[in-house]
């Protein structure tokens, strides 16, 4: 039998995270949000369970306003893209996440930050509850990332925008 894919949201991966979030910010307490993290539930926690539950706790490691939170991960992203390139790691998925949760009330921070985030693990499901807050600037937002330099920005604009995306948030406006 193959491997759970929610497996691969795993201490291997999730350790080797938490210091590259406290080489940005050096105040990130790594074992508590590890151990956090790791809770007696885990194990039961399905894939789309896991991603949240990453994307809520790293959130509540980091700074309590949105945007210096927001700038640590971005940072913490922007040095995988340094040392990997544009790459679509699946694997990261709660990068993307993180904005999706808790960012739809500040676009002006998440909405950049999504062109950073999905070089690395695509935004796609993440940019849905801004296309259903704010359709026409997101509308203008996609058509721009449609001429974008990175393929994986590129890529945002049309599967994002796509009318139905499976296990992505309905858009009524799309269909």
């Amino acid at each position: 039998m193959a491997e759970p894919l929610k497996n691969i949201f795993s201490r291997p991966l999730l350790e080797p995270f938490a210091a590259e979030v406290q080489a940005v910010w050096k105040k990130f307490p790594t074992q508590q949000f590890l151990n956090q993290l790791f809770d007696t539930e885990w194990e039961a926690r399905e894939l789309k369970q896991r991603v949240r539950h990453i994307s809520h706790i790293l959130r509540a490691h980091l700074p309590p306003e949105y945007p210096d939170a927001l700038g640590i991960v971005v940072k913490t992203t922007e040095q995988y893209l340094a040392r990997h390139g544009d790459k679509l790691t699946f694997e990261y998925t709660f990068l993307p996440d993180f904005v999706e949760t808790h960012g739809v009330e500040h676009p002006d921070h998440s909405i950049p930050a999504l062109e950073t985030l999905t070089r690395w693990s695509s935004a796609e499901f993440a940019v849905r509850p801004f296309l259903l807050r704010y359709p026409e600037r997101m509308h203008a937002q996609m058509l721009g990332w449609s001429r974008h330099a990175s393929p994986m920005v590129r890529r945002l604009s049309s599967e994002g925008i796509r009318p139905r995306l499976p296990w992505g948030m309905g858009v009524p406006a799309l269909k």
